[in-house]
């Protein structure tokens, strides 16, 4: 990662980013330690930035911080993922059923549009439709005016990177036909169908990042034991 052209209250979010990355692609496994000297020689950046970004991931639940010992990846669990995305799924349900009941026609029209672009057999590249995705869930977020629920959808969508589910087969075609749904729920102004079917799209991702995760070798071994027993060294990692 180039800090070139990055305003410098950029930075702490674009480390924040790249250490998500290592996470959940595996370069880094759950009890292993976050070598702050390499990630600052890998991103040609100061330590100072690295400990901010790593302050604001312990917050996430991402990473631990021992006395004496240093940063480590947290130990998390597939039911730590799955009621991540459970509690995505109650806080966008509650906005998918705002929007069912408050969304202006316009923005229906938009979100019926963002649909029809959608579709992976169209051939669109994956940075396209997560693109399309982003604006998919932003016209029905702009259906709350409440800042507090606007405040923690962005701290537990920002925590999984965005192009988490790329290499997860058929999930975009999963994925378009949960947008269907929602958009239609939506455009029926039927709220009890939209908070529905938004809470089982991020119910069903969940259970897709688990199994992702585990076939990307993330828990080595048995991925139930205890998360708050701490941190381990690599060499007794799971």
């Amino acid at each position: 990662m180039s800090t070139g052209g990055l305003r410098p209250e950029n930075l702490k979010d674009e480390i924040s980013r790249h250490i998500r990355q290592m996470v959940f692609t595996g370069q880094i496994s759950p009890g292993s330690r976050v070598d702050q000297d390499q990630l600052s020689a890998d991103l040609g950046v100061s330590k100072i930035p690295i400990r901010e970004s790593l302050i604001g991931l312990e917050s996430e639940g991402l990473v631990v911080n021992e006395a004496r010992r240093g940063w480590f990846v947290s130990e998390i669990t597939p039911d730590d993922i799955r009621d991540h995305y459970r509690m995505m799924g109650f806080l966008e349900g509650l906005v998918a059923r705002r929007a069912a009941e408050q969304l202006d026609e316009e923005s229906v029209t938009r979100l019926q549009a963002l649909v029809g672009n959608m579709d992976p057999s169209s051939g669109k590249s994956q940075a396209v439709l997560e693109k399309l995705n982003w604006d998919f869930h932003w016209v029905i977020n702009s259906a709350t005016s409440s800042r507090r629920l606007r405040s923690m959808l962005r701290l537990l969508s920002q925590a999984v990177p965005a192009d988490f589910f790329e290499m997860v087969d058929g999930w975009d075609a999963d994925s378009h036909d949960d947008h269907v749904r929602i958009a239609s729920a939506i455009r029926d102004r039927d709220p009890v169908a939209a908070e529905d079917a938004m809470r089982e799209h991020l119910v069903r991702g969940g259970e897709r990042a688990v199994e992702l995760l585990q076939a990307r070798g993330f828990w080595a071994s048995d991925p139930t034991s205890d998360p708050t027993s701490g941190p381990v060294t690599p060499a007794t990692a799971r």
